[in-house]
């Protein structure tokens, strides 16, 4: 696929033998990852998909996204959006950073349970329920974890308005990931049976201390429910890899980065934009004069961003003269992977 950039959408090949102007989006984002992720395996073949997704962090960049709210920081310095991940990527450093990389350790996988008291009920008028976890890494073990990478966080809770709850983890140092946001359709009364959420938020962070699980139901209806199960799954390494030695990661505007930072708690900002398979308010396709400074809108695509599969089930008068094709269709579950 050829690809070039032509400001906010991208220039493409499309169906039916031809080329499109107005390539954007979630569409656009995991083929232009795909190619600097290409561009770095042929400077180093020998990486392992570990290798990459550290080098994908370790040389992202928020810079141009720092306008944006919602910046936080790690604990082992790596700033974090749930809207962003790490940032923009970064294909010339991630490159550079290949030819002379050095293998990441052996991963390590680290269990631990619940060490409140479970069953706990939770319900629209409790508003809230916290759940701690508390794990030392499993140290001294084959198993130990150090420097996380991945974070698995598995719950079974019975609920009977599933799309009220909006659950956050927090870890032993503060950092705090939203796992899933409160989902207005989602009226499902099934709950979530051994349901597992991932988040990368607290990578390079060591895991051992008080974790806790922040389940709410902020909706003021009269849902309840009961939590029966959390565990964690801590996926990172024992030794610190090579790249980590020299220090925390340093930004290209290091000394900006405080005011970039969002200082309020995540679990105080307004939601972000629910995934709810509602037709968005369809605009001009043609292109707004190219910003330095890139919002949500200029990377997910406002335009034609979620409509539903079935072109049958959209109203004649909603996209008037625009030709809806297949790559605007979002196919993805209700689930949340950050």
């Amino acid at each position: 696929m050829l690809t070039l950039s032509t400001g906010r959408e991208k220039a493409t090949t499309d169906l039916h033998n031809k080329c499109t102007v107005h390539h954007t989006g979630t569409s656009a984002a995991a083929p232009l990852a795909a190619g600097v992720i290409a561009l770095v395996l042929e400077a180093n073949p020998e990486l392992t998909w570990r290798d990459v997704q550290h080098l994908v962090v370790w040389n992202s960049e928020y810079h141009h996204l720092k306008h944006n709210k919602g910046w936080k920081r790690n604990s082992a310095g790596l700033m974090y959006n749930s809207r962003f991940g790490f940032g923009l990527i970064n294909a010339e450093s991630m490159v550079k950073a290949a030819l002379n990389w050095t293998t990441v350790p052996e991963k390590a996988i680290c269990k631990a349970s619940s060490s409140s008291e479970l069953p706990k009920a939770i319900s629209s008028k409790l508003k809230e329920v916290e759940i701690e976890i508390s794990t030392e890494g499993c140290a001294k073990s084959s198993e130990e974890v150090n420097y996380l990478e991945h974070v698995e966080l598995s719950l079974d809770i019975n609920y009977n308005h599933r799309g009220a709850l909006d659950i956050y983890l927090f870890s032993p140092s503060g950092t705090v990931s939203m796992v899933l946001s409160r989902r207005e359709r989602d009226s499902s009364a099934v709950g979530f049976k051994n349901w597992t959420f991932l988040s990368v938020h607290f990578w390079g962070e060591n895991p051992a201390g008080r974790w806790r699980v922040l389940i709410r139901d902020m909706t003021g209806e009269d849902y309840k429910g009961s939590v029966n199960m959390v565990k964690l799954t801590l996926h990172g390494t024992k030794q610190k890899p090579r790249h980590m030695t020299s220090g925390k990661k340093r930004y290209i505007d290091e000394e900006e980065i405080e005011k970039a930072l969002d200082k309020r708690p995540e679990f105080e900002e307004e939601l972000p934009d629910v995934v709810n398979n509602i037709h968005d308010e369809l605009e001009s396709l043609r292109s707004a004069e190219h910003k330095k400074e890139l919002s949500w809108m200029d990377l997910i695509g406002k335009n034609l961003r979620m409509l539903p599969a079935r072109q049958n089930d959209i109203p004649n008068n909603l996209y008037q003269d625009v030709e809806l094709e297949e790559d605007y269709i979002d196919y993805s579950p209700n689930q949340y992977y950050y």
